[in-house]
């Protein structure tokens, strides 16, 4: 059963001294550099979520809670969007942005990296095609891929993957959440795992 990685949120504004910096993100940069690598190498797809928000979004506010509400962040087209340099992709990506009209489904597969833009916390609501696009790994690939998830927020990703039948591991010593929206990874059946575990197997 073929093996997808999901690079999850690794921009600089969850890095960085902002707002929405996330505690502990420093500590997993090597991580996530050797998980880039280590996919590189293999030559093994990863599907990467950024955030691409609105800055007049429903969810932003000067007075967050960091629940429901949070600091204005990842704007569209701004630097904070960017990938930090552990997870950078190279020139093979296939880009699905959530304001185009449609996308060719079939380009999926012809390119290692797909860069999914989201401007929402849920990534099903945060793109109209992400849906779609799931089900595509899955229908042309002839089995259901396992997915191996890690980055900020990735318990969301996770969630949302099992939630939809397919098994999930996430990176533990890769991933760091967002303090307001914990995930139970033991109730929402995720197999947790460290780079290390990731590094040392043998991944179709």
């Amino acid at each position: 059963m073929k093996t997808i990685f999901w690079s999850t949120n690794t921009q600089e504004d969850y890095f960085n001294d902002t707002p929405v910096k996330i505690k502990n993100s420093e500590s997993i940069r090597p991580k996530l550099r050797a998980l880039t690598e280590f996919a590189k190498d293999k030559k093994i797809k990863v599907v990467n979520v950024l955030g691409w928000n609105d800055p007049k979004s429903k969810w932003f506010s000067e007075t967050p809670d960091f629940t429901t509400t949070f600091p204005p962040h990842c704007i569209a087209n701004a630097g904070g969007t960017n990938f930090i340099k552990e997870t950078l992709v190279d020139s093979d990506y296939f880009l699905v942005k959530n304001d185009a009209p449609y996308i060719v489904f079939p380009e999926i597969h012809k390119h290692r990296n797909i860069i999914i833009l989201k401007n929402a916390i849920n990534l099903i609501e945060g793109n109209k095609f992400a849906d779609s696009v799931l089900n595509n790994l899955g229908t042309v690939l002839m089995s259901r891929p396992n997915y191996i998830v890690y980055g900020i927020g990735a318990g969301l990703i996770a969630r949302d993957l099992v939630r939809r039948g397919y098994s999930v591991k996430l990176v533990t010593d890769a991933t760091a959440e967002f303090e307001g929206l914990p995930i139970n990874y033991g109730e929402i059946g995720v197999e947790l795992v460290t780079t290390e575990s990731i590094l040392s197997s043998e991944l179709e």
